[in-house]
């Protein structure tokens, strides 16, 4: 292909020539139609020419190509369990809340004497001040009882005392006292603490008992209530 373009290129450069020697004819002006055709016929034989170039090009390094895409395509795993060798997360722990406030209850028991063993019975017959009894910030008073022997077993002077247990310390001085004799089975005896109240407002209590050879009885209660 390449060489007949060659020869139609020849071709004209041989006729211009052969134009130019032969006599001159009357000026003409060249016809634009076949300029044209000349111009079309030029183009559409280089274009010809290249294509057969590139298909020879292409028959001498001959490419594959893939007819079809590959069918079996890996599915994607759906798992979501963890790998053998992954370690779960501990359990997030609910946050600990602080216990609530407790109220104080005040002790409200009446002054009665309570027993521990039949031979320590006794009874209160009487007490002061009474139970709830309501009195000013400081002030100073007698918490007194009177107690009746009641069991088989003689409170012996030397050996019985009556003793704070537990609640409020109104005593201004001792924590036990002595008896002041022996108590014998129907007899009684009057118990006689020095006492101040509370600078505070509220309700107060204390415990009181008898003891006696390391056996405690005939516990007592007295309660008050400060208020201005």
């Amino acid at each position: 292909m390449r060489t007949n373009y060659k020869l139609i290129i020849l071709s004209l450069i041989g006729i211009l020539v052969f134009a130019s020697c032969t006599p001159q004819a009357p000026v003409t002006t060249p016809d634009p139609a076949v300029e044209t055709a000349v111009y079309n016929l030029l183009e559409t034989q280089a274009m010809q020419n290249a294509q057969a170039e590139l298909t020879q090009a292409a028959l001498l390094n001959p490419t594959a190509t893939p007819t079809e895409l590959p069918t079996n395509t890996p599915e994607t795993p759906t798992s979501t369990s963890l790998p053998p060798t992954a370690t779960p997360l501990p359990p997030t722990p609910f946050p600990t809340l602080p216990p609530p406030t407790a109220t104080p209850i005040p002790f409200t028991a009446t002054p009665t004497a309570t027993p521990t063993r039949s031979d320590f019975n006794c009874s209160v017959t009487t007490f002061s001040p009474a139970n709830n009894y309501v009195m000013k910030p400081g002030t100073d008073f007698d918490g007194r009882w009177t107690i009746k022997n009641t069991g088989s077993t003689t409170w012996g002077q030397s050996e019985a005392d009556f003793y704070y247990v537990s609640g409020t310390k109104f005593q201004t001085r001792y924590d036990a006292i002595d008896l002041p004799a022996s108590i014998s089975n129907g007899n009684s005896v009057d118990l006689v603490l020095d006492m101040l109240a509370p600078t505070g407002e509220g309700t107060y209590s204390t415990t009181w008992a008898l003891r006696m050879s390391g056996v405690s009885y005939c516990f007592v209660n007295l309660t008050i209530v400060v208020k201005n």
